[in-house]
């Protein structure tokens, strides 16, 4: 934080006084232009470096698929089209629960209980069974 009003204080400075405002920005157009020219000239004497940019976007393009895909396939174990759409329910529903814990767990899982969804709570967690709900609301045993 003290840098950073060290660096606001020397830029009014300089903006202040425009000579040496005028200097400093063809210093550093200078200095761009240099650093442009030394990486036209790697570029056309190195046939890697003309690639790199394309390896680059290929990688992020990569990324990116594989960062859909992965999202797609968590989408296909709900009933919704997009994970936004999902969110924006669970929203809704944690902003309409009681405000007070024990009370939201207890209307959690009454829903839980009328749609026969098993609950796994963590004082009986090794006797609950998992259980799947199906299209008709009735539950299996898997």
């Amino acid at each position: 934080m003290h840098l950073r009003v060290l660096r606001n204080k020397c830029r009014q400075k300089l903006k202040e006084n425009l000579k040496l405002h005028a200097a400093h920005l063809q210093g550093e157009r200078s200095r761009n232009f240099k650093r442009r020219e030394v990486m036209r000239m790697n570029m056309e004497t190195n046939v890697d470096l003309k690639i790199l940019p394309r390896i680059r976007s290929k990688e992020r393009m990569q990324t990116t698929r594989k960062r859909r895909k992965e999202e797609q396939f968590k989408r296909t174990s709900t009933r919704y089209r997009s994970s936004r759409t999902l969110g924006k329910a669970v929203v809704k529903i944690k902003r309409n629960l009681p405000a007070s814990h024990n009370k939201a767990v207890e209307v959690v899982k009454e829903i839980s209980f009328e749609f026969n969804v098993a609950i796994f709570d963590q004082n009986d967690a090794s006797e609950a069974a998992p259980r799947k709900l199906t299209d008709e609301g009735k539950t299996f045993q898997p």
